[in-house]
């Protein structure tokens, strides 16, 4: 998998190429995202628009991800997943625990919510889900 990121204004948006199975890419994941949170950087996308598949490792990468950012206190989108993709997603009720946008316009547009305010809602991977049923 190759990543291309790109820097526009407070927002890190990363265009995931290729196959995201987790390992070595989830490795250097975690690192891009651990050095742009130390740059201060706490605004994300993920693009997945050129993502030919993701497997389950693929998407513990995703909540390590998530949960590096919550901690940072900072915001985290997933734009442009393929329908079998978001099938696995909804399967595990991740979405209760992700922010999942259509496309990438859309993704840039939810970010725009002061960061404070996605705090107070409490979307950490700690919470008891049982409170969204």
């Amino acid at each position: 998998m190759q990543t291309l990121i790109k820097k526009s204004g407070d927002v890190t948006v990363f265009n995931l190429i290729g196959k995201f199975d987790g390992g070595k890419d989830c490795e250097k994941t975690s690192r891009y995202f651990q050095d742009l949170i130390a740059e201060g950087r706490r605004k994300f996308v993920i693009n997945f628009s050129l993502v030919r598949w993701i497997n389950s490792n693929g998407i513990g990468c995703i909540l390590q991800a998530k949960e590096t950012v919550d901690q940072a206190g900072g915001q985290l989108v997933l734009c442009n997943l393929e329908n079998r993709d978001l099938s696995t997603i909804y399967k595990m009720r991740l979405e209760e625990l992700l922010d999942i946008k259509s496309n990438l316009r859309e993704a840039l547009a939810g970010l725009k919510t002061p960061l404070a305010k996605t705090a107070a809602e409490g979307r950490s991977l700690g919470e008891d889900r049982s409170k969204h049923s």
